[in-house]
């Protein structure tokens, strides 16, 4: 019933959308919008492409888009930074997808009217190989991330790229004629060797804008036939981009189909086509979230919207693995399974004690913990996603090892008899190496997955290694695997006048609850205001002090769930 009635969705791509074509035209409205007056649509068509995969009404049901009555604000990818920071703010825009990146490495193109070679490594950084790879840039990668941080509500989905195969590895032999393209202008030679994208083993592929910490990179697989059924059962698109990134963080997050899709096409008003490429995996992901983001919003309501962090945390965590067990660097977290995604928000909107997805602003020096209840018959999985303050600035340079993270969130789960659960974690060091268990110290996303737990009560815990960047950071938490506990009864349990005027009042609490405290001095016909912020629940009690100068005769308190 999800078809993303009513929800907007963002785009920024090449050009212009032919936003005339029946599949965007409902009962002679248009659904598209082209909000920065390009009108090209006739020079490319993988705007028109990328627009149907996303939005497609489904006049041909082949083509039918993945929320297929939503509506689209489209742009050309110039300005798209402060573009996104705008739309992010002024339009209330929730998901946005962006099916293109640096030009990076090796590729072909037509510059005399024949086509030639292109290397567009910068051979004053490197002249060997093309620094850009899993580059955190300070003016893409981190502008991206300060963009997410500060809306906090705006998840933009990228596209790996499609470095990996075909002419993007690069000439068969070398030297060879090549253009090379320097501070904007091209210069020939014949006679410089570059290494082939991905070096020795093929991987480092992901351009700077897919490296950012805060979006969700998406890589593209084959399709899958007859479903997904296994780990084995997955390939991977010959050309889809892997990481790592220079700092050893997961990228692509996920993967989905990007190969053979039918969609729109921009040459007439019925036209359509197939395509393959990481630009129609990414807004086959991003169009799939906007039906997330729907069927919560029916349920719970918009008076809090999801978190950029939990939709992200939400494709991760119900992913289907792929490859090795755990995750890697090339399918990332796995095959995303946005019917799972949906059954985990179901589940969680179905009881009353956030027992599938928490949301929580942790103060610096804070600790989150809370018990789930784990059975025998299932897996535990615990996932953590948070939107990470912008990293440093570095200096263009080959693979750096900086560290970008900022808040280094760490989650640990202890078993009922005390053995401490570690998360997944990657080493960039041996990229195809299978996942192993430690200190992850490098991604914004950790995940514990316990294959088989015993029956009983494990604690979640959420801790942080040195001072929160601005003294606090909003996480996003997933759980499946467990079973719902009772929620507790909504009561001050304890009040504490000892500090006078001051009054230290407890209640028993869910974490991922927000709450706040109110106050009344004549119960007959006096009003209850706030005597409080939203006060979010970090375990399951809140100790918190509410000064009340001067003090009254008569007070009276009572608490509040804030929705």
């Amino acid at each position: 019933s999800l078809s993303g009635a009513n929800f907007t969705l963002g785009l920024w791509d090449i050009v212009a959308v032919r936003t005339s074509h029946v599949e965007f035209v409902t009962g002679g409205n248009f659904r598209i919008r082209q909000l920065d007056g390009v009108t090209n649509f006739l020079s490319d068509p993988h705007s028109t492409q990328v627009a149907g995969t996303m939005i497609a009404s489904g006049i041909n049901t082949n083509a039918k888009g993945m929320s297929f009555s939503s509506y689209l604000l489209s742009h050309d990818w110039n300005n798209d930074y402060a573009e996104m920071a705008l739309a992010a703010t002024s339009n209330d825009l929730r998901i946005s997808n962006h099916s293109y990146g640096r030009n990076t490495g090796w590729n072909m193109v037509n510059l005399t009217g024949t086509w030639n070679w292109v290397w567009w490594g910068d051979p004053y950084v490197n002249l060997y190989e093309d620094y850009k790879f899993g580059f955190y840039s300070t003016n893409e990668s981190r502008l991206i991330d300060q963009t997410v941080f500060e809306a906090s509500t705006y998840l933009p989905v990228w596209a790996s790229g499609n470095e990996r195969g075909g002419i993007n590895w690069g000439p068969a032999s070398q030297p060879i004629f090549h253009w090379l393209y320097i501070n904007g202008s091209f210069y020939s030679t014949t006679s410089l060797v570059h290494y082939s994208d991905g070096g020795q083993y093929g991987y480092d592929l992901i351009p700077s804008q897919g490296a950012a910490k805060n979006v969700l990179t998406v890589g593209a697989v084959s399709n899958v036939l007859g479903g997904y059924t296994s780990p084995t059962n997955v390939s991977l698109a010959y050309f889809s981009s892997v990481g790592p990134t220079d700092d050893g963080r997961i990228k692509p997050d996920v993967v989905a189909n990007g190969v053979n899709l039918y969609t729109t096409y921009n040459s007439s008003n019925a036209a359509y086509s197939t395509a393959s490429g990481t630009s129609f995996s990414a807004p086959s992901v991003a169009g799939s979230l906007n039906l997330l983001q729907q069927l919560y919003g029916e349920s719970r309501g918009t008076n809090r919207a999801l978190l950029a962090s939990t939709i992200k945390g939400i494709a991760i965590h119900t992913a289907d693995d792929c490859g090795t067990a755990g995750p890697d660097y090339t399918f990332g977290w796995g095959l995303v399974n946005t019917p799972a995604a949906a059954l985990l928000i179901t589940n969680d909107l179905s009881g009353d004690g956030h027992t599938h997805i928490k949301e929580v602003a942790m103060p610096n020096g804070e600790t989150i913990s809370f018990p789930v209840l784990a059975t025998n018959t299932r897996p535990l999985k615990v996932t953590i996603c948070w939107t990470d303050p912008p990293g440093p600035m570095l200096s263009p340079s080959l693979n750096p090892t900086n560290l970008v993270l900022i808040n280094d969130l760490d989650l640990r789960i202890i078993g009922p008899s005390g053995t401490t659960n570690l998360p997944w974690m990657l080493n960039p060091a041996s990229p195809s190496s299978t996942a192993t268990t430690g200190d992850n110290f490098r991604d914004n996303v950790e995940q514990v997955y316990i294959a088989a737990p015993t029956n009983g009560i494990y604690t979640v815990k959420v801790t942080h290694k040195g001072a929160l960047s601005n003294d606090w950071q909003d996480v996003s938490i997933l759980i499946s695997g467990n079973l719902p506990m009772d929620k507790p009864e909504l009561e001050i349990i304890d009040v504490d006048r000892y500090f006078a005027p001051t009054n230290t009042l407890e209640w028993p609490s869910v974490v991922g609850q927000f709450y706040r405290v109110q106050s009344n001095t004549n119960l007959i016909d006096g009003m209850w205001i706030d005597n409080t912020g939203d006060i979010s629940a970090l375990r399951t009690n809140i100790v918190v002090g509410v000064g009340t100068n001067p003090e009254p005769d008569v007070f009276f308190f009572r608490i509040n769930e804030v929705p």
